[in-house]
């Protein structure tokens, strides 16, 4: 659902005015929903066979009035990261439940780093509930982000890297190495669904990296600057580097 994201915030954005006539419908090689049967839903009300709880978001966000494009972006991502939660706990598996809360936490932190010089009320409405860090701690100022990171258990992960905060690379390096955690743990678990779950996760990561590549390439990007704009590499092997 991930995938589809960015084109259900475009297409309720759409709805509110606030596309323009040289806006373009972003594309994901990866979906759960075709864009055919978003397109019905939100711009005719035609549910199709969509999922109910899909279908009462949109038509929730449809009813509202007013809303700035962050925003929608925003509730767009909250409604993807509690869909996934709920899954999560359907299939009974804390490694999954807590490698979930941990996409949160680093899009959350991604966000309020982005939004340090804003004041609390300003970062906090864009910060996602569901994460093991709570988003009032990461909102404000640069120091109360790294504090709320440095005492949650991804601290002994990211404090190194919160000490050099220019380095973006090193960042989403550190941040990959999160997840890479998550998914390690998950490969002994027999006769569960782990295994299964975190082979797909590293097969989408490589496929977006692929994904990645060959739109660099088409855009006549240089293998350096191709390579500065990857995301760090998640291998399909059992065990940490």
């Amino acid at each position: 659902m991930e995938g589809d994201a960015p084109f259900l915030a475009y297409l309720l954005k759409e709805k509110q005015g606030l596309t323009s006539p040289i806006s373009t419908e972003p594309t994901s090689g990866i979906s759960a929903y075709s864009s055919d049967a978003l397109r019905a839903l939100v711009r005719d009300d035609d549910e199709g066979t969509l999922p109910e709880h899909l279908v009462s978001f949109v038509k929730e966000m449809s009813e509202e009035q007013d809303l700035d494009a962050r925003t929608i972006d925003t509730r767009v991502s909250q409604y993807v990261a509690n869909t996934s939660l709920a899954l999560a706990r359907a299939a009974n598996s804390k490694l999954i439940q807590r490698y979930v809360q941990h996409l949160i936490d680093l899009q959350n932190i991604r966000t309020a780093l982005r939004l340090a010089d804003e004041e609390d009320e300003v970062c906090l409405p864009y910060l996602l509930e569901g994460g093991t860090i709570d988003s009032n701690d990461l909102a404000g100022p640069l120091e109360n982000t790294i504090k709320a990171i440095g005492r949650s258990n991804l601290g002994y992960f990211l404090n190194d890297c919160l000490q050099t905060i220019d380095d973006v690379n090193a960042l989403e390096r550190n941040l990959s190495e999160v997840i890479a955690v998550d998914i390690a743990d998950m490969w002994n678990v027999t006769l569960s669904i782990e295994p299964t779950f975190a082979f797909a996760a590293i097969a989408i990561a490589q496929l977006k990296l692929l994904r990645m590549i060959l739109i660099g390439k088409r855009n006549g990007l240089s293998p350096q600057d191709i390579k500065k704009a990857l995301p760090p590499f998640l291998s399909a092997t059992h065990y940490l580097s």
